[in-house]
């Protein structure tokens, strides 16, 4: 995940791959099928650990508006800190292999998702506990 979010999916080699996982070509083929295959595991393994986090970490108690604003300030710190600048891996893969792979499109759909759904649940949080106000027009929450 790491390797395709620094550098990008076209620029990450098999090499590049095996080297930094410590494996055979011959073992990353057989567990994942080929690079894209990988590609589609590290982009769900970015979903679970970077979207959806957003909503308990936003609904861990008290206030919610001083979390948001956590988040969104460390979104800004983390990138400001980054030696090089890889921005979000589900932009960067929306611009990168969009709109021509439907597999994608549905992971890069999902990890949206989660992070909308994310900010929504700790926005109509805020709003039941007075915060915001209530008559805000938050959209209705999706089915999962």
């Amino acid at each position: 995940m790491e390797l395709f979010w620094s550098k990008g999916y076209e620029a990450t080699s098999v090499s590049d791959l095996t080297a930094e996982l410590g494996v055979h070509p011959g073992s990353l083929y057989r567990t994942f099928g080929d690079k894209h295959g990988l590609f589609l595991r590290a982009l769900d393994r970015y979903r679970q650990t970077q979207a959806r986090e957003l909503a308990p970490a936003l609904l861990a108690g008290g206030p919610v508006l001083p979390r948001i604003r956590a988040v969104l300030i460390g979104f800004i710190e983390l990138a400001a800190e980054q030696p090089e600048p890889r921005g979000c891996l589900a932009a960067n893969t929306a611009g990168e292999l969009l709109p021509g792979d439907g597999d994608v499109a549905r992971g890069v759909a999902e990890v949206l998702s989660d992070v909308e759904d994310g900010f929504l649940q700790g926005l109509r949080t805020a709003a039941s506990q007075g915060e915001i106000a209530s008559s805000l027009d938050l959209p209705v929450a999706r089915p999962r």
